[in-house]
């Protein structure tokens, strides 16, 4: 016969196989039909999302050049070059015809320039300090402008900071001369800001991508303010590009020219790649694109970037149409996973049940042998909760109950220090510890002993009300000066304090600050019974010669009672005197 659990884990567990394989063959038809527009999508959407992020890069720089040149236009001063007859200078140097300018002309356009060129430069540098991407910055003066004033360039050093270099000398290169001057003549002749492809700066060694404004005032051509950043920049950002198992993106220019590709070399045609890849990236627009390479069917999606370049990203069609594969194995494994799940549910539901029932037995066993620090931490709403809360309050009811009755029977009365059965459950502690431990082991402790002086003089004299505030002020006293050591009254006048770890180490002190205090005390007090007036005796703890508490406690004992004759003694001579 089998058990209501077993019929209910069969049922289940039938229900669960037939719709797992129903949904499955349902899920393996419908992700197959669909699985050429999602790899369109996967291509296009890690194309553009990487578009974004470079695009943000790329913006940055052109933001920052044109907050510059919005600087220069609204602050340069036009009747400045109307004075020095520079109103149409082109820059170009070919077809302008000679301007004639006097010296004064010129040394005053000087002048200005030199102020121009300091508030920009502080500009710049203020950019490009919180700008980390930008590898350098420059201003060139049109030329034609002045030959002494021709501007600033600053390149970022291996430390991070900016060094200054030496200006192009324009006239020194022909127009055509790019890897040299092309960063002037090209944004000159377009008359735009324009980025350049990436190219070898000769003056620097090192291959950057620059973005440059030519700047214009009244028909008159300024000058040019440039900001570079890294190749090896950018191309990290492509290279960081993961797509499937073995894709990658890559970078041509305009006329389909490899710029970075991880396997091809720079000026690489694409055409050259297969035909296929002809009329790729002719269209700004996103498009997807299947083409063969070395044997291998691959897609690939590209998109233009803010500069001109063209960001493809590519994967073999094996692994873009292995989703739908891979997906109908999940769903299998999905399928016999959601049974194995339930079986292990089911059995937790059953612990979950009964687990509450097995914490309720093992509690009343600890109440049985007297522990009743008891935690039971089912919140259940059930009939199982509510009688395990009722168990829990019943057991801190019984635990506060047992805690006032402990805290009444160890505390003295007078005092509220530990009273002489919390001594002796201290000793018979202490004692086992001694006995199980090597002697070596035992912590260093001390035990001082404490005898309250003419206490029978005030009960006689004043009252036993008196010689309780007797008492009490001389309690008050030991536990101020042993505030870290336990502190207990073991008899009518006695007291005893164990000296354990820091108060150990400072026993002299402490018993030089008990002395003190006495003094203090009797120095104020109005009555007998204000006063202090304690004998005290310490002993410590050695391993060698002290089997057990009850012979350190034997040692104090003399030497408080030595303490003791010792009182009498200076008090007997101080009444005579």
């Amino acid at each position: 016969m089998h058990s209501i659990r077993t019929k209910i884990t069969i049922l289940t567990v039938s229900a669960i196989l037939i719709c797992s394989i129903l949904i499955g063959t349902l899920s393996a038809f419908t992700v197959k039909s669909r699985e050429e527009q999602n790899s369109q999508r996967l291509l296009n959407t890690i194309c553009a999302s990487k578009l974004d992020k470079i695009n943000s890069y790329l913006n940055i720089i052109e933001n920052s050049v044109d907050s510059i040149s919005r600087f220069v236009y609204s602050s340069f001063d036009t009747v400045v070059l109307s004075d020095a007859n520079a109103i149409g200078a082109t820059g170009s140097g070919r077809s302008l015809r000679k301007r004639t300018r006097t010296a004064a002309q010129q040394e005053a356009l000087d002048a200005y320039l030199q102020e121009h060129l300091a508030a920009t430069r502080e500009m710049c540098r203020t950019i490009a300090a919180n700008n980390p991407s930008i590898l350098g910055y420059y201003y060139r003066i049109n030329p034609e402008l002045s030959n002494h004033m021709k501007g600033f360039w600053y390149s970022r050093q291996n430390n991070g900071q900016f060094k200054q270099l030496v200006m192009t000398e324009i006239s020194e290169y022909k127009p055509d001369d790019f890897a040299h001057v092309g960063w002037y003549y090209l944004p000159l002749e377009r008359g735009r800001p324009s980025w350049l492809d990436p190219y070898e700066n000769k003056n620097l060694g090192e291959t950057v991508v620059s973005y440059i404004m030519p700047l214009y005032k009244s028909g008159t051509f300024i000058g040019e303010i440039g900001m570079d950043i890294s190749y090896s920049t950018l191309v990290n950002q492509i290279k960081e590009l993961k797509i499937l198992e073995s894709g990658y993106a890559f970078l041509t220019d305009r006329k389909g020219k490899i710029v970075y590709h991880p396997q091809l070399s720079h000026g690489t045609l694409l055409g050259d790649v297969s035909e296929e890849m002809k009329a790729a990236g002719k269209s700004s627009d996103t498009r997807l694109i299947r083409y063969t390479n070395n044997g291998v069917e691959k897609e690939a999606a590209w998109n233009t970037l803010s500069n001109g370049l063209i960001l493809f990203v590519s994967a073999p069609v094996s692994e873009i149409s292995a989703g739908w594969r891979n997906l109908s194995w999940l769903t299998l494994a999905t399928a016999v996973a959601t049974v194995a799940l339930f079986i292990i549910l089911t059995l937790s539901l059953v612990r979950k049940i009964t687990n509450p029932l097995v914490q309720l037995v093992h509690a009343s066993q600890q109440i049985s042998e007297g522990n009743y620090n008891i935690d039971l931490n089912y919140e259940g709403d059930d009939e199982i909760g509510i009688l395990t809360k009722s168990f829990q309050q019943m057991v801190n009811h019984m635990r506060v109950f047992i805690s006032d009755l402990n805290s009444k029977a160890f505390r003295d009365a007078l005092t509220g220090v530990r009273n002489k059965g919390a001594f002796d459950i201290f000793l018979m502690d202490k004692d086992e510890n001694i006995r199980q431990s090597d002697p070596k082991d035992v912590e260093d402790f001390a035990v001082v002993m404490f005898d309250c002086n003419e206490l029978k003089t005030i009960n006689d004299t004043y009252g036993h009300e008196k010689g309780d505030l007797y008492l009490q002020n001389a309690c008050r006293t030991i536990c101020k000066v042993y505030s870290h050591s336990p502190v207990f009254r073991i008899g009518g006048d006695e007291f005893v304090a164990i000296l354990q770890k820091e108060d150990w180490k400072k026993q002299a002190e402490l018993e030089q600050q008990f002395t003190q205090a006495m003094a203090d005390a009797n120095a104020t007090a109005a009555n007998p019974w204000d006063r202090v007036n304690v004998a005290i005796g310490t002993a410590n703890y050695n391993p060698e010669t002290d089997p057990d508490m009850e012979s350190v406690f034997r040692r104090a004992d003399v030497l408080m009672y030595e303490n003791k004759k010792q009182m009498k003694e200076a008090n007997a001579k101080w009444m005579k005197q």
